[in-house]
Order: C-alpha cells, then structure tokens, then sequence
C-alpha cells in the first residue's frame, strides 16, 4: 500500500472519474497514467491496474491506496461505475484540493507566528535575561520577581520549549490524529451534494442515502440497514432546512406552483423530488459556505490575530519590564 498526498490522490482520482464519465477502460486509462507520470502516482496507477489484470474489481484495487479516505473512495467508485457518471468521484476529488490548499495556507500563515515567538524567546533569553542580570542592583533596581524570572530562564532555557512540544504532541495525539477523513462542514456538503445528484439521477432512495453517506464518510447513517428520508437521522438532517427562510419560501412558492391548474394539469418541472433536490443542494451550499468560514478563520484570521498578539505584547513587556526602569533611573541621575 502507498500513501499519497491530498493533491495526488485528487489528480489520480480525476483520471478514474474522466475514464468512467467517457466509458474508457479504467486499466488502459491507469497504464497511461502510469507512463505519463513519475513518482508515487505512477507506481499506484500501474499497482491497481496490475491488479485489475488479476480479475480484481475497481473498488478492490483502489485498496492500494493508503488513504483515510480509501473506504469512501470505493463507495464514490460502486456509485460512479453503477451510472457511468464520475460526477460523484469529482466531488470527493475537489474536497481533497481544497483541503490540500487548506493545509498549505495553514502552515504557511502559522510560519510566521512561530517564528515571531522563536525570535521573541531567543531575545528574551540572550539578550533581555543578560542585560538584567549583569546589572542587578548596580546601576538599575529591577523588580524581584523579574530579577528572579529570568534568572530561573537563563538556567533553565530549555525547558519551556519542551513543556510547549509535549503539550502540541498531546493535542495532536487526542485531536488531530484521530482526526475523520474530512472536517464536519465538508462532510455535510459532500453528503448533500452526492445525496441530490443521485436522487436527480433516479437512484433509488435507499441506495442513493447508503452510498451518500459512505462517500461523506458519515458512519452513523452508513450504519444503517435500509435508510429513508423518513429514518430520523435522516430526517433531522434534510429537516434542517426548515429553519432557513429562504429555502422554506421557495418550496412554498413551487409547492404553490404545483398545486393543479384549472383545466387539471400541474407543471411537470415542480414535482415533490425536484423540491428535493433543490432542497438537498440548498443544504450542501449552506455547509460549503460555512466550511469556507472555518478555512478563512483558522488560516487566515486566527494566525495573524496570534502574530499580532506576540509581537505586540513583546514589545510592550519588554519596554515596560526591562526599557522603563532604564529611563526612569536615567531621569534620576
């Protein structure tokens, strides 16, 4: 098994998706691939394709890829391979590059705090700490508590860098590395977006739930036996739309729409499954949107509110602690 980035993973998915949505042997598509690019992508690509040699169905082979999101990928292939359209692999491509994008602008945006508060401590310890203690009670009276702080700091420098990488291995140990495959609101939009293509599509509505929630990796609903709108899990889910107005007006408005004209006819475009749809599509916007909140707040907004933070109470608690009784001491010569 080889693990691939996000990034990869998504290219390598796209060619599986093009192969089926255009009817091309999945093995040929993935020798090509395998011919045309280097590295891990190309081995993978000739991997499974080896093993679709073997006799091995599409979903079996794709377990050559050590991935959180392997199961949901098989699940996304039975769905594409059963209607011959990749649209349902595409989507869980595109959740992936936007989460490999997501990382990359994360480490990026928290590169630099970091590096403020390495460069803060590193003055702190080598240059603040020996300033103070070389003239203790010479020329200036710091306070004892500083005095004491920092005499305690210059000794034992590193010990808080290591208090601060056990507690970050903690948090990635209870947090992030039991971490689900994708981030909440990426998971509701994925399922609702696979769910109403499929229900667009005609697949019945067990299957269509069954399959959504494998893809979006909702183990909850795909641990359930025969699932219908009407399940209350379910239910809850699709019934949230009830409190967003918006929505709610237009299914009255097409449900009025709908109601039977006077000569017997209602409009073939305005039937319960198209408000559906409609409704499912509403709710994957709605979480999409909302998963672009928490993207911009915790790559963006967060570090530079961090950045900010550091810097300015270094410069304050070093102008205040250690510059301040420099000046008032000068003013007393």
């Amino acid at each position: 098994m080889t693990k691939l980035t996000d990034l990869q993973l998504a290219g390598l998915i796209d060619e599986i998706a093009c192969a089926i949505q255009v009817g091309d042997p999945i093995d040929q598509t993935l020798r090509r691939l395998q011919n045309r690019r280097m590295g891990k992508v190309g081995r993978v690509a000739g991997a499974i394709a080896l093993r679709l040699d073997r006799g091995e169905s599409l979903e079996e082979a794709i377990s050559e890829i050590a991935s959180p999101v392997t199961i949901q990928l098989q699940a996304a292939i039975a769905a594409a391979s059963a209607r011959g359209d990749g649209r349902l692999i595409a989507r869980l491509a595109d959740q992936l590059r936007r989460r490999d994008q997501y990382l990359g602008a994360s480490r990026i945006a928290y590169f630099y705090p970091l590096l403020l508060a390495s460069i803060a401590y590193a003055s702190m310890v080598w240059v603040a700490a020996p300033l103070v203690l070389q003239n203790r009670g010479r020329d200036f009276h710091w306070a004892p508590w500083l005095t004491t702080s920092l005499q305690w700091l210059s000794t034992n420098y590193w010990i808080p860098p290591l208090i601060v990488l056990a507690i970050a291995l903690v948090l990635w140990f209870l947090f992030l590395r039991g971490q689900s495959a994708l981030p909440y609101h990426s998971r509701r939009s994925l399922f609702f977006f696979s769910l109403a293509d499929q229900i667009r599509g005609n697949v019945p509505e067990s299957d269509a739930i069954s399959l959504a929630a494998r893809l979006a990796g909702e183990r909850q609903l795909a641990s359930i036996d025969q699932p219908t709108l009407d399940t209350p899990a379910v239910a809850r889910l699709i019934g949230q739309s009830n409190t967003l107005a918006d929505i709610e007006r237009q299914v009255e408005f097409i449900q009025h729409a709908s109601s039977p004209k006077p000569d017997g006819e209602s409009s073939p475009t305005t039937r319960e499954p198209s408000i559906l749809v409609a409704r499912l599509y509403y709710l994957g916007a709605h979480h999409a949107e909302a998963a672009q909140r928490a993207i911009y707040c915790w790559s963006r907004l967060v570090p530079r509110a961090v950045m900010i933070l550091i810097g300015c109470g270094f410069v304050l608690s070093y102008a205040w602690w250690v510059i301040a009784p420099i000046y008032k001491q000068v003013a007393q010569w």
